[in-house]
């Protein structure tokens, strides 16, 4: 419909230039022409335009869903990893309670032990040096050298 417009002022136009018809049918006829060649050459574009921005669009979408994809990982590892930190340092902090117990409740025992163990090696030494001390009496008795040393 435009073109037919485009025609019909053109030749009004070259008819005021004084143009005969048939020059102008002939000049509008070639410029018709290279209208229809142009209009072919962008169609051709525009088809391959389109097909390149068909597989563009194509590649958005597959990464659009691997994207997706990778979010849910990220969200899930992300939870996991929540309730893995608290578990892992609350069992950390149970360790280390549990043992700092053990070692007190053990100590109380074993220095028990040790004061009586200690205190009977106390009465086994007073025991040995007394009758150390009786036998040197009586090797003393015997040998009058010793009586100088006691």
């Amino acid at each position: 419909m435009k073109q037919i417009l485009i025609m019909l002022l053109c030749v009004a136009c070259l008819r005021a230039y004084g143009q005969s018809d048939r020059e102008l049918l002939l000049e509008l006829v070639k410029q018709q022409a290279e209208n229809n060649k142009q209009m072919s050459e962008l169609a051709k574009q525009q088809a391959v335009t389109s097909t390149k921005i068909e597989g563009v669009d194509k590649r958005l979408d597959s990464m659009d869903k691997r994207l997706d994809g990778m979010d849910k990982r990220l969200d899930f590892m992300q939870m996991l990893l929540l309730i893995i930190i608290p578990l892992v340092l609350t069992s950390v902090v149970g360790i280390i309670g549990f043992v700092l117990w053990d070692r007190s409740t053990a100590i109380r025992p074993v220095e028990a032990e040790t004061k009586k163990e200690i205190e009977k090696l106390k009465e086994r030494e007073q025991k040995l040096e007394e009758r150390l001390e009786t036998a040197l009496k009586k090797i003393a008795q015997i040998e009058p050298r010793f009586t100088g040393i006691l």
